[in-house]
Parts: structure tokens; C-alpha cells; sequence
């Protein structure tokens, strides 16, 4: 990634009031940015695990499953 994008996404972190910039430079998780995080790893790790579904081969075929699963 290039600077200008690391500045630009940076840039809008900080207006979003989700990270802020210390005095030294370094940028930390706001209370909000800390509570975003809190909602979305459930969501990161059940994304983490269908991707990994999807590349093993289903027992019908045996070839990777491209299909979503049957909601119950």
C-alpha cells in the first residue's frame, strides 16, 4: 500500500472517531474504534472459517464447494 493510501485511509479512520493520533505520532483505537472491533471479530472469524469451507473439497463432488450453504 502506498503512503498516500495509508494516509487516506488514516484520514478517514480519524473522522469516523474510530482511531486518533497521539502526540508522538502513533495511532490508537478510540472507546468507539475499540467497540467496533469488539463487534466485528465474531464476524472476521466466522468469515475466516466459510472461506476455508470453500476451499475444501465437499463430499458430494469432491471438489470445493461453491454453493452457500442451506440456511436451516
Amino acid at each position: 500500500m502506498s503512503s498516500s493510501v495509508l494516509r487516506q485511509r488514516l484520514v478517514e479512520l480519524i473522522e469516523a472517531r474510530l482511531v486518533h493520533q497521539t502526540p508522538d505520532g502513533h495511532y490508537v483505537l478510540t472507546a468507539l474504534g475499540r467497540q467496533a472491533h469488539t463487534a466485528l471479530t465474531p464476524l472476521v472469524d466466522w468469515s475466516v472459517t466459510w472461506a476455508a469451507e470453500l476451499t475444501e473439497p465437499s463430499a458430494e463432488s469432491g471438489t470445493a464447494a461453491t454453493d452457500a450453504p442451506e440456511i436451516p
